[in-house]
């Protein structure tokens, strides 16, 4: 469920910007709203600078509040949609077979059939059939789909 975290900066013990790191360093990506009653810019910056939606100072004006809380929930709901897809994508890259990812690699470097064909030792009209095959685990359309789908899963290694 999406979630966010409204955080004071001074907390009593540790500060909310070292919550905020050690929330990072073990992986929680939860959306903070700082609130602060009496923080420089360069505190502001560094909440900023470490992932911060947004840093309100108190007294707090409710609409801004009801705003920031917002965009940051709305944040969470796109970064949890983002892992879903991401996730979904790894299992179905995951059932291709040995030879329809290296057919997939050889794609994105962007040879031709017949130079795939020669490449790895089959006919065109089997690398064809692993083209379709990949396209249809892959559950995309047609190659520009394929492209997007392999980077959100390896990063633009993938096409280069």
């Amino acid at each position: 469920m999406p979630t966010c975290l409204l955080l004071d900066v001074d907390l009593p013990g540790q500060t909310g910007l070292q919550l905020q790191d050690t929330l990072i360093e073990k992986g929680h990506e939860v959306p903070i709203v700082f609130l602060s009653g009496n923080s420089d810019i360069s505190v502001c910056a560094k909440a900023f600078r470490s992932g911060a939606v947004d840093f309100l100072t108190k007294p707090v004006v409710l609409e801004k509040l009801d705003t920031a809380v917002r965009s940051a929930v709305a944040k969470a709901e796109k970064h949890r949609q983002f892992k879903l897809e991401h996730a979904s994508l790894r299992l179905r890259y995951e059932s291709l077979t040995d030879e329809e990812k290296a057919v997939t690699r050889l794609v994105l470097s962007g040879k031709l059939n017949k130079q795939l064909a020669l490449e790895i030792g089959v006919s065109e009209r089997t690398i064809k059939k692993y083209r379709a095959n990949v396209l249809e685990k892959m559950g995309v359309p047609a190659l520009p789909h394929l492209v997007r789908a392999m980077i959100l899963l390896h990063g633009n290694d993938a096409v280069a």
